[in-house]
């Protein structure tokens, strides 16, 4: 039996935005919500996450860290894709809204932290490919590495500088 390549199978697109303030760089992906299977072959819901970093020339290596929205909105979703064979819910107008407003209000108070804190957006934002092998590292909450690459070398393409910070000078005294 032929196994199939997690990195070839596309399940949504990620987000990837880059802020700046003082000399520190955040970087901000936003993945989507899916389905992920385990390996024997039950379905696992995963939750939209944002996964969030500050770099700068002090801890240029911070490690990523995820955060997902409040359990209850997960939950509701979470089940009713498990009864459901993976599938997504078939919304009427008013259930629709209210998942929507529920992932508009975690990802609205992620950017209302980052506006009161004054970080500025550097550049545009970046669309790229959520895979099944990102999907499952955020699953597990590890770090989506692939992801993180596919990101680094858009940036590249996009023109962003190599450096995710400003480096400071020193004087001689």
């Amino acid at each position: 039996m032929a196994e199939t390549n997690n990195a070839n199978i596309l399940v949504g697109y990620a987000l990837y935005t880059e802020f700046r303030k003082d000399g520190h760089t955040l970087q901000v992906i936003f993945t989507p919500e899916s389905m992920s299977e385990t390996t024997d072959g039950t379905s696992v819901y995963v939750p939209c996450s944002v996964w969030r970093r500050q770099v700068s020339s002090y801890n240029p290596r911070r490690p990523w860290r995820s955060y997902s929205q409040e359990w209850n909105t997960i939950n509701n979703r979470k089940e009713y894709r498990l009864a459901n064979g993976g599938s997504a819910e078939t919304l009427d107008e008013d259930l629709a809204k209210k998942y929507s407003v529920a992932g508009l209000v975690f990802m609205d108070r992620t950017f209302e932290s980052l506006v009161a804190q004054s970080w500025e957006l550097h550049k545009e934002p970046i669309v790229v490919e959520f895979s099944k092998e990102d999907l499952m590292d955020t699953q597990s909450w590890n770090t989506p590495n692939a992801l993180i690459r596919r990101i680094m070398r858009s940036r590249k393409a996009l023109g962003f500088a190599d450096e995710l910070f400003a480096i400071p000078t020193t004087t001689a005294v």
